[in-house]
């Protein structure tokens, strides 16, 4: 078959057309491939900047537990050192009144005679070394109840943290407030980069807060232990377009690592007021 260069001149058009027609095809069908290839990789990071978000806060809860648990350790082997020391010394005057014990039997019957290094030339000197035992003992025994392995000899457990500036409007629901100014943290139990207090040791603590909102603001919120709702409070500025707050306090044991802090019970509307004159603030202490 013989094409004919006359005959090329007219069909080149058409070859062109369906070569443009072709690659249009080919684009509009591997488009679609693209998009989603673009959006499943970015949803893929997405999960890893959670993750990593996640990890990190674990990892910052598990250095604060191992903190805890070395100051814990150091205050035992204190208390330990302190003990031995003390019993030693109760040893040490148990010794010596089983000595003067022997030394008053033998006193008491003539037919065993002293020993030279027992011999007392006067029984006043024997009952006066008596008294200043037993004088010696009870002073031991004062000494044994102040420093002994009470709550006494700890360190005392208190924080104060406060909002340094007004919150965002409109908080969502179950909102955590982060208090981010923390100038008392005695117990180093309170963490200002999350809100979260951890109690650095069992037993009965004091917790209040306090919030401000204006204008026209209501902000509902509540105290939780580990995840349960313990105690709430109320502000509302609605009636008089005014500055108003509300105080919540609540009294209750928490163990060894119990996470305590304030969050919204209900969305809030306007935003929670912190300045100078009108600190929002969490505070709490040990009782005992």
């Amino acid at each position: 078959m013989v094409v004919s260069v006359s005959s090329l001149q007219y069909c080149w058009p058409l070859l062109f057309g369906f070569f443009f027609v072709f690659c249009g095809c080919t684009e509009r069908k591997s488009s679609p491939d693209l998009t989603t290839w673009k959006a499943e990789i970015e949803k893929q990071i997405h999960h890893l900047q959670k993750d990593s978000q996640e990890t990190h806060l674990a990892n910052q809860n598990l250095v604060t537990k191992v903190e805890l648990l070395e100051r814990k350790l150091m205050e035992l082997e204190l208390e330990k050192s302190k003990m031995e020391e003390i019993i030693e010394k109760q040893n040490e005057r148990l010794r010596y009144i089983d000595s003067l014990s022997t030394t008053q039997k033998k006193m008491d019957n003539p037919e065993e005679p002293l020993m030279p290094h027992e011999q007392r030339t006067d029984e006043n000197e024997y009952n006066r070394a008596q008294r200043l035992t037993f004088s010696t003992i009870q002073k031991s025994n004062v000494l044994f109840t102040l420093v002994g392995p009470t709550v006494q000899t700890a360190e005392p457990i208190v924080f104060h943290s406060y909002l340094s500036t007004n919150s965002l409007p409109n908080l969502s629901q179950h909102h955590v407030i982060i208090f981010d100014s923390n100038p008392v943290n005695k117990g180093h139990g309170y963490h200002k980069d999350n809100g979260i207090f951890e109690a650095p040791r069992a037993g009965t603590y004091v917790l209040v807060w306090t919030l401000y909102t204006y204008p026209r603001g209501l902000v509902r919120t509540e105290l939780l232990v580990n995840g349960n709702a313990v105690g709430g409070a109320l502000v509302d500025s609605h009636g008089d377009d005014g500055i108003q707050s509300s105080t919540g306090l609540v009294i209750t044991d928490l163990g060894l690592g119990d996470h305590v802090y304030v969050r919204l019970s209900y969305a809030a509307f306007n935003y929670i007021l912190s300045y100078q004159d009108a600190r929002s603030t969490f505070s709490g202490w040990l009782l005992h």
